[in-house]
């Protein structure tokens, strides 16, 4: 798998207000071991693709093609890149 997977399961998880504690609590790991896995992104399983896609309620082809449009349509360019910007409040990390 590509290794941008990783990428595009971390932003798709700021722009959702995820931090990475929720997730790792969600699929049953360690904070490191999910913070491997969005550095890593070519690494991820099938299983951990599927259990992601399901968290961040997105369609599981949509991490691998990730469209960031797609998912903020109605949000400007800058809105996008600043995730205080969406949500009106920084994202805990």
């Amino acid at each position: 798998m590509d290794l941008q997977i990783g990428s595009h399961i971390q932003r798709i998880r700021l722009i959702r207000g995820y931090p990475q504690k929720y997730m790792a609590n969600r699929l049953g790991i360690s904070i490191p071991a999910y913070s491997k896995l969005e550095k890593r992104g070519g690494n991820i399983s099938i299983e951990y693709l599927v259990k992601i896609a399901e968290i961040l309620e997105v369609p599981r082809n949509f991490i691998i093609e990730f469209d960031e449009e797609k998912l903020l349509p109605s949000a400007s360019q800058a809105e996008r890149t600043s995730i205080t910007g969406i949500f009106g409040q920084t994202v805990q990390r």
